[in-house]
């Protein structure tokens, strides 16, 4: 995959459910901006520069294919047209985002740890822009 287009990721935490955090010690992240922190931080401890940026317009789109997700009790990346909540900025955050269900980020835990191929995404190099929702 070419550099620009790992760059291109958005990033959709999809907490359909609410799931509550494991661990005693674990403090559900607030917020975007928290939740890039908390990237940043596992990033950078394992060697891999926590540079990434947040995009405000990314996280938008996020924030609206969240939106459609729990809209429609499903966890996809193309979002359906003909279903209730459907959006293009949505649609375009489904087509280009890493999604995670059912948890949330934490001080100590990472959606993504059970799931290596969007973990790989998440901390590929060359990603260095991110929308989060």
């Amino acid at each position: 995959m070419q550099a620009r287009l790992l760059a291109a990721f958005a990033v959709a935490i999809a907490v359909v459910g609410g799931a509550a955090a494991r661990g005693s010690q674990a403090t559900p992240v607030a917020n975007a901006a928290g939740a890039l922190r908390q990237l940043n931080a596992e990033r950078a401890a394992n060697g891999t520069p926590g540079r990434i940026r947040l995009n405000a317009k990314w996280s938008a789109a996020c924030a609206a294919h969240d939106s459609y997700l729990a809209t429609n009790d499903i966890l996809a990346h193309p979002e359906d047209s003909s279903k209730p909540g459907y959006t293009t900025l949505g649609n375009w955050a489904g087509t280009n985002a890493v999604l995670a269900e059912g948890t949330t980020w934490t001080t100590t835990t990472n959606p993504f740890a059970t799931a290596p191929g969007h973990l790989v995404q998440m901390l590929a190099p060359e990603l260095d822009v991110a929308g989060v929702s």
